[in-house]
């Protein structure tokens, strides 16, 4: 098992998101592969996303899954997990719910 953090450059959270993986990880011993857009595109999500006539959830998702399926191809997974928590979840529902 491997695992993959996608680093969307949100200010304080990233970070601390990045540590909390970080100590689960070293629990875990497992690789952890990294992908930071601050060091890719020099910018965070939130700018990446002015330039999308969607909204910022869409821009995220995009290029959220589009890095999961890269890594999915290069490491050569069969299955992938991804973790949300309760704000997320919440937020989905809300907003499902509401359109």
């Amino acid at each position: 098992m491997d695992g993959l953090y996608i680093d969307l450059g949100v200010d304080k959270y990233s970070k601390t998101s990045l540590d909390k993986i970080d100590k689960l990880n070293n629990k875990l011993q497992s690789n952890l592969y990294v992908v930071s857009l601050p060091q890719i595109y020099n910018t965070g999500v939130k700018d990446l996303a002015k330039n999308n006539p969607r909204s910022a959830c869409s821009a995220c998702g995009l290029i959220k899954r589009y890095i999961m399926n890269v890594m999915t191809k290069y490491g050569n997974y069969k299955v992938i997990a991804t973790g949300h928590n309760l704000d997320n979840e919440t937020s989905t529902l809300l907003g499902n719910t509401l359109h």
